[in-house]
C-alpha cells in the first residue's frame, strides 16, 4: 500500500503534465470553421450562394504533410473563391516560405486564389515571394483590383497592400497612405459594382467605411491570441490590450467587416481558447427594396 501511495503524486504529475501538453498542441493545431452568411441588395442574383473561403496569417506554420489536413478542410467547403489577407509567412526563411507556397499551390486546385500583403510580408524578397506565388497560379492583388463574373454578371474584389509597405507618395501617415491604396483599389471600377476589400488590417475600419466598401475581409489580430472566459481576448497588435476588432463580423454604416483569427503564431507561439480559423463566407441576394 506504501508503494501504491509513493507513486500516486509523480503519476498524477505526469498525467496533468500529458493533459496540459495535448491541450496546448489542440488550441494550435486543431483547424475549427467558421461560417457567415451577408445579405446585400447590391448583389446580382448569380451570385446569391456565392462562397468565399478565407484564410489569413498562417506565419508559415504547417498543418500537417504537404498541409493536406488543411486543405482536404477547404476543399470540403466547396468554396468559389479562396482570398488570404497577409501574414502568409513570418521569418521569410527557406523552410517558412516553403510551407506556404505548398498550401497556395494546393489551393489553386480547389478554386482561385487572391492575396494580400501583412506587414510580415515586408522583406527585401517581396518581388520574388510575389512572382512565385504568381508562378504556382495565385492572383496577387497589390492595391488593384479585378472584377469576379459568375452566369453573366459581376461583382468587384480589391485587395491593398500593407501600409507598412509605403506609399507611393512617400508619406508615413497611415490613413493617407491606406487610402491611397484604397483609391488605387477601385479606380477601374464601374459604379454600382458590389464592392469586396482584402486587407491585413482590422483596426482601421472607419477607413474602409468612409471609402464605401461593401465587405471587408482581415487578419491581424490573430484573435487576441489569448482569450480568456467572460474576458474575451487579451490582446491584438495594434489594438493593444482587450481588443475590440478580433474575430467574427462587424458591421457599421453599411460596410460589413469579417476579421479572420488566423491560422499561425507568430511573437506568442501558444494559443489558447481560440483555434486555428477558417472562415467561410457566403453571400446572399436579396430583393432591392421597392
Amino acid at each position: 500500500m506504501n508503494r501504491v501511495k509513493k507513486w500516486r503524486i509523480p503519476i498524477t504529475v505526469l498525467a496533468l503534465l500529458l493533459a496540459v501538453l495535448a491541450f496546448s498542441y489542440s488550441q494550435n493545431n486543431w483547424l475549427t470553421t467558421t461560417r457567415f452568411s451577408v445579405a446585400s441588395d447590391k448583389l446580382p442574383g448569380s451570385f446569391d450562394g456565392y462562397r468565399i473561403v478565407q484564410l489569413s496569417d498562417l506565419h508559415g506554420k504547417t498543418f500537417g504533410y504537404q498541409q493536406r489536413p488543411l486543405l482536404n478542410k477547404v476543399r470540403r467547403a466547396k468554396p468559389d473563391l479562396i482570398v488570404f489577407t497577409g501574414d502568409m509567412i513570418d521569418s521569410d526563411t527557406p523552410g517558412d516560405r516553403s510551407r506556404s507556397l505548398t498550401l497556395m499551390k494546393g489551393l489553386t486546385a480547389v478554386a482561385p486564389v487572391y492575396w494580400v500583403t501583412g506587414n510580415h510580408e515586408l522583406s527585401p524578397n517581396l518581388d520574388s515571394l510575389k512572382q512565385e506565388l504568381t508562378d504556382v497560379g495565385v492572383h496577387v492583388l497589390a492595391n488593384r483590383g479585378v472584377p469576379i463574373e459568375q452566369g453573366g454578371e459581376r461583382i468587384w474584389l480589391s485587395g491593398i497592400d500593407d501600409p507598412r509597405l509605403g506609399s507611393s507618395s512617400g508619406s508615413l501617415d497611415t490613413e493617407v497612405i491606406v487610402n491611397e491604396h484604397m483609391e488605387q483599389a477601385i479606380q477601374d471600377r464601374p459604379q454600382g459594382l458590389y464592392t469586396i476589400l482584402l486587407s491585413h488590417r482590422p483596426e482601421i475600419f472607419d477607413f474602409y467605411v468612409r471609402k464605401g466598401f461593401d465587405l471587408i475581409l482581415t487578419g491581424h489580430a490573430h484573435g487576441g491570441q489569448i482569450r480568456l472566459p467572460f474576458l474575451g481576448p487579451l490582446y491584438a497588435p495594434d489594438q493593444g490590450f482587450s481588443p475590440q476588432l478580433t474575430e467574427g463580423a462587424h458591421k457599421r454604416e453599411g460596410s460589413v467587416m469579417i476579421v479572420n483569427r488566423g491560422l499561425g503564431n507568430s511573437v506568442i507561439p501558444q494559443r489558447l481558447l481560440n483555434r486555428p480559423e477558417i472562415v467561410v463566407v457566403t453571400l446572399q441576394a436579396k430583393p432591392s427594396s421597392p
